[in-house]
């Protein structure tokens, strides 16, 4: 007797299978809203700065409004970090060569880590470009803190 001669048991796969599925399905899109969520309430930035914060607000769900705050964020930012890299530069000179390196790595890193969370978080909406620019802001702020780190305790930096 072939395995599927037993109605009740095939009914019991099928049904388990969409239970499966289902669940799966419900877990995914509660991961990706937490991820979501996490991502735009642990924006230190945001926090930080409250110029970008009151305009952020303003905008409020207006697309190209918060475009326009988080492209001048990362303009002042970008700004910030360039002062912050001369400073690092200027502490040693047998540096400039390992500091070109590290900044072209990490420019590449930059730009790949954010296309992905954009697509992965946005999902190739409207929203894609904001995403990649939130990226931008949240990674140019780590580099620019790690290089003021560097900058307030040069005795912690080997020679």
């Amino acid at each position: 007797m072939p395995i599927f001669a037993n109605r009740r048991w095939l009914d019991h796969v099928i049904v388990s299978s969409a239970w499966k599925l289902a669940l799966f399905a419900a877990l995914l899109l509660t991961f990706d809203t937490r991820c979501l969520a996490q991502h735009a309430t642990d924006n230190r930035v945001l926090n930080e700065n409250p110029e970008y914060k009151a305009c952020i607000g303003r905008a409020g769900s207006n697309t190209l409004a918060l475009e326009e705050c988080s492209n001048a964020e990362l303009a002042d930012l970008i700004k910030k970090l360039s002062g912050a890299y001369r400073r690092v530069a200027s502490l040693r000179g047998d540096w400039e060569r390992d500091l070109k390196s590290s900044e072209k790595a990490w420019e590449s890193y930059v730009n790949a880590e954010c296309s992905f969370r954009a697509h992965w978080l946005a999902g190739g909406g409207s929203g894609e470009g904001l995403e990649w620019t939130g990226c931008k802001i949240d990674l140019v702020y780590e580099r620019t803190r790690d290089f003021d780190n560097a900058l307030r305790y040069p005795d912690k930096v080997a020679p």
